[in-house]
């Protein structure tokens, strides 16, 4: 029988892998391949991750809420000093396949990406797509759109996002970064006629709000989705 969500999230104990693969540590200007990593997530929270290139890292922080996708990360001591990244640690099989982080350090932006051998890693850039029902409103022009339910897709540094109601509906695409808190910085692209930027909130391994605002045209227009 499969684990709902709920029972992975209070069995989850943690994980300890060593594993090749394929990645990138960005300090500022500067990009440094990696080829291995070792995942240690500790039952207690600690979470300590050891980067392996032609130069070895390793950080240490905390973990935080298990789906059975990913754990949320922040480290903030290690080999990189004044770190404070967050992000998340992939999981297959209850296991860890690989990694994503960003924010910053003493050397600036600080960003590191990494899956294993065998393609895991949440496809190595924070993937994750789901639909949920909750409460959205898309305002332009002073009109006001009620919206239920939300599809939102990351893959690759890019995301769409799909809200609707039985009558109506609005669509966005851009790309991605993460932020110091683990969620995803949103700026859209202007093939869709839509400019601008937001934030899709995590918690618990899941979307639970979504905001943008920009415009199109000369219009302003505002977006935004909350789980029910």
């Amino acid at each position: 029988m499969a684990l709902t969500a709920g029972t992975f999230a209070q069995n989850f104990k943690g994980t300890n892998v060593s594993t090749r693969g394929t990645g990138t540590l960005s300090l500022r200007n500067e990009s440094y391949e990696l080829t291995e990593a070792t995942m240690w997530l500790q039952p207690k929270g600690d979470a300590i991750l050891t980067l392996r290139g032609r130069q070895t890292w390793r950080l240490v922080g905390k973990w935080t809420g298990a789906s059975q996708s990913q754990v949320s990360i922040f480290l903030n001591q290690g080999d990189i000093p004044r770190l404070n990244v967050t992000g998340y640690v992939y999981l297959r099989n209850g296991n860890a396949s690989g990694f994503q982080f960003s924010g910053t350090s003493e050397y600036g932006r600080t960003t590191a990406t990494f899956k294993d051998a065998v393609g895991g890693g949440g496809g190595g850039g924070g993937e994750l797509k789901e639909t949920f029902r909750g409460r959205g409103v898309f305002t332009m022009r002073g009109d006001r759109t009620s919206l239920n339910s939300c599809t939102v897709e990351f893959r690759d540094n890019r995301f769409t996002i799909s809200a609707k109601s039985d009558v109506a509906n609005v669509n966005f695409t851009g790309t991605y970064t993460f932020n110091r808190f683990g969620n995803y910085e949103l700026n859209l692209s202007r093939p869709t006629g839509y400019t601008g930027s937001g934030e899709a909130t995590m918690g618990r391994g899941r979307v639970e709000k979504v905001t943008l605002t920009g415009r199109r045209g000369r219009e302003v227009w505002e977006f935004s989705f909350d789980r029910r």
